[in-house]
């Protein structure tokens, strides 16, 4: 809301470690955010547009706090 304007980060799909999504039961996915400026570490609530379609969501920047590990 301070922005005046939603937050956007662009990256591309990466390939990960293999154990989220099948050790939590549900889809992730990795960013590389090729550079841009990102938000302070944080879980965010997030909307997410693929091919024209939007879907709800939660991120995560920073440490990853499942596995304890630097993301």
């Amino acid at each position: 809301m301070l922005l005046g304007r939603d937050f956007e980060v662009q990256g591309t799909v990466v390939k990960g470690q293999n154990r989220g999504g099948r050790l939590l039961g549900f889809p992730t996915a990795n960013l590389n955010p090729h550079g841009e400026l990102l938000p302070k570490r944080g879980v965010y609530a997030v909307t997410l547009l693929i091919e024209d379609v939007f879907y709800i969501g939660v991120t995560n920047v920073g440490y990853n706090p499942t596995f304890g590990t630097p993301v």
